[in-house]
């Protein structure tokens, strides 16, 4: 899947990919994701932040929508993580992660591949991917954020 965040969009806020399957938290690495830059990202257009080693302490609480408690989310150390276009950044959906709103005048594309098991439970390809269209409309559209299933308190909606 193909994200844009366009300059004066929102960001996401602290969370694990793991939150796609809230009914079945299991004991083992369900997704595994890959970034790859269209665009470079740094902190200025939106990029990402991860808390190093986090990733290995399991699920933390989080809300109905995703979003980690923010209690937890202030006591890490979080670091941004910046790419050039073309480079590769792999993560699972354990690891901590969020963007801050891009308030700069460049896009920040990423194309997404997100591999999971279908054993796992988790959403199908069809589903998930209508909750990141939702999200993440194509460019020169408009996010369609009252018709998501499961609501998503992930995304920064000021």
């Amino acid at each position: 899947m193909l994200i844009f965040h366009y300059p004066d969009s929102g960001g996401y806020r602290p969370h694990q990919d793991i939150y796609h399957i809230p009914h079945r938290l299991p004991d083992r690495m369900v997704h595994a994701i890959v970034a790859i830059g269209i665009d470079d990202s740094d902190p200025d257009n939106g990029g990402l932040f991860f808390s190093p080693g986090n990733h290995k302490k399991g699920v933390f609480s989080m809300d109905a929508g995703g979003v980690m408690d923010p209690e937890v989310a202030e006591t890490f150390s979080w670091e941004p993580v910046v790419w050039k276009a073309g480079d590769i950044f792999i993560f699972d959906d354990y690891a901590p992660h969020y963007s801050k709103p891009n308030k700069s005048s460049r896009s920040r594309r990423t194309l997404y591949l997100v591999f999971q098991r279908a054993s796992t439970g988790g959403p199908t390809r069809a589903e998930y991917n209508v909750l990141k269209r939702a999200l993440n409309p194509p460019e020169g559209k408009e996010a369609d954020l009252d018709n998501l299933k499961p609501p998503n308190g992930i995304f920064y909606r000021d």
